[in-house]
């Protein structure tokens, strides 16, 4: 339901915390992994 919400979350916290393009697969994997 609220999974394209939390993966832009994802999405703005790794921008803000660590800006390197590797850091997305990690928190789709994990985004995954709870959902």
């Amino acid at each position: 339901m609220a999974e394209p919400l939390v993966i832009s979350l994802a999405s703005i916290l790794t921008l803000i915390l660590d800006p390197e393009p590797r850091v997305f697969p990690r928190w789709r994997g994990e985004v995954r992994g709870l959902t």
